[in-house]
């Protein structure tokens, strides 16, 4: 299958799978679109990083809260990697769909396996919504071979306060504690939202280096005030944090 046609596939079955959950008329149901369609063009851009830092080297990847399933499904179409999609619920379509990945129900602070089982580990848009961040930490680097990473994205709080928030689309939601957005919202599903890279890196054993990355970083040494402000306060307005192990 073509990686045109494997993406319409999977943005159709993603997208009738979330209408199960989110009805059409919600404020957040356009939102949950976009971020469905997204997935899969995420997965595709990290074929392309993971031959940037690998080469023509095979891969084990796990995709911890795979979610909707698209950036497991679209990496899985790279011949030379091999991916596990753990998530708490698994959608039975988009294991029809691709079924070369290993799926696995599971917690993410009991990982089933083994210790260095894993050359890169994904935790994208899913540490806020763990109950138990700092023990799944732990769990991904177990996980982890030597050498390799530990890859995150999740809202920057920072960036939201007077946003509507990304998961709802409610604004100010970001601005409130935690325990009040759960009564804003009910059935809330989102545990904590970050408001620095250090409070979820701080989480991670095993540290060898970690790179704090924004959508356009500035290549070199800072230039201008500008770019020495940007470079401090990235750690506040972050797009990706790559954590590498010992």
């Amino acid at each position: 299958m073509s990686t045109k046609d494997l993406r319409s596939r999977y943005e159709d079955v993603a997208i009738r799978g979330l209408e199960r959950t989110v009805p059409r008329d919600a404020p957040h149901y356009a939102a949950n679109v976009d971020f469905v369609k997204q997935r899969f063009a995420e997965g595709l851009e990290l074929v392309g990083y993971f031959a940037s830092k690998y080469g023509e080297r095979p891969l084990r990847i796990l995709d911890l809260g795979a979610g909707a399933g698209g950036v497991a499904i679209a990496l899985a179409s790279e011949p030379r990697y091999r991916v596990a999609a753990v998530d708490v619920v698994m959608n039975p379509d988009l294991v029809e769909l691709q079924g070369n990945i290993e799926y696995v129900v599971s917690s993410a602070d009991t990982l089933p396996f083994k210790d260095a089982s894993f050359d890169a580990v994904l935790c994208l848009e899913t540490i806020e919504h763990l109950p138990k961040p700092r023990p799944a930490a732990k769990e991904m680097m177990r996980v982890l071979r030597s050498g390799g990473l530990v890859m995150i994205t999740t809202p920057a709080r920072v960036r939201w306060l007077f946003k509507p928030d990304p998961h709802y689309q409610i604004r100010g939601l970001a601005l409130l504690p935690d325990f009040l957005q759960k009564k804003v919202v009910e059935n809330y599903d989102v545990e904590h939202l970050f408001w620095t890279a250090g409070g979820m890196i701080r989480m991670f054993p095993q540290r060898a280096r970690v790179e704090t990355l924004v959508a356009i970083p500035w290549p070199g040494r800072p230039r201008n005030l500008k770019e020495i402000l940007w470079k401090v306060f990235r750690r506040l307005l972050w797009d990706r944090i790559v954590i590498w192990k010992r």
